[in-house]
C-alpha cells in the first residue's frame, strides 16, 4: 500500500469551513452556495411600523432592537435554511401585532413566542442560546401585561 500525505478525495487537506460550526457554514447551505450578504436592518425590517415606533420610543425597546440587530445574520440564515423557523417567526410577529392592539400578550403570542425561541436555542450558536435563556426568563414577565408595561419596567 502506498502511503501519501494526500487525501482521498484527491482535494485540499482542509476546507475552508473545517473548523466552524454548522451555523456557521452558511456558504454550503444557502440556496445557490451562496453567503449571505444581508444588512441587519432587513431582518427588522420584518417587524411592523406601528411595533418598531413603540420599540423605538423606550430605552428598552432600543435594547430589543440591538439584539435583533446583532444578530440579525444568523436569524436571517435559520429562517432561509429552516421553513418552520421562518413559518414561527412570521407567526410569533402576526401574534405580537395582534397582542399589541389587543392590549396584551395573550397565550397565543406567548406560545408562538416561546415556539421561536426554541428554534433559535435548537439551531443557534452558543451566543444565541444564552440570549435565547435571557429572553425565555423576559417572556415569563410578559404574560398578561401590554407592550407599554413590559417596556416602561426594563
Amino acid at each position: 500500500m502506498h502511503n501519501t500525505d494526500e487525501p482521498l478525495s484527491g482535494g485540499r487537506t482542509e476546507t475552508p469551513n473545517q473548523h466552524r460550526g454548522y451555523h456557521q457554514q452558511a456558504d454550503r447551505l444557502l440556496p445557490g452556495g451562496g453567503v449571505s450578504t444581508m444588512d441587519p436592518s432587513r431582518i427588522a425590517g420584518a417587524v411592523p411600523q406601528q411595533l418598531s415606533r413603540q420599540l423605538d420610543g423606550t430605552r428598552t425597546g432600543r435594547r430589543y432592537q440591538r439584539l435583533l440587530a446583532a444578530h440579525a445574520g444568523q436569524l436571517e440564515f435559520l429562517v432561509t435554511v429552516h421553513p418552520d423557523v421562518r413559518e414561527h417567526v412570521d407567526a410569533a410577529l402576526d401574534q405580537l401585532c395582534a397582542a399589541c392592539g389587543a392590549g396584551t400578550f395573550d397565550a397565543d403570542a406567548m406560545s408562538a413566542a416561546s415556539r421561536v425561541l426554541d428554534d433559535l436555542a435548537r439551531y443557534g450558536d452558543i451566543a444565541m442560546q444564552r440570549l435565547v435563556g435571557q429572553l425565555r426568563e423576559e417572556l415569563e414577565c410578559m404574560a398578561g401585561r401590554s407592550l407599554t408595561q413590559v417596556l416602561a419596567d426594563h
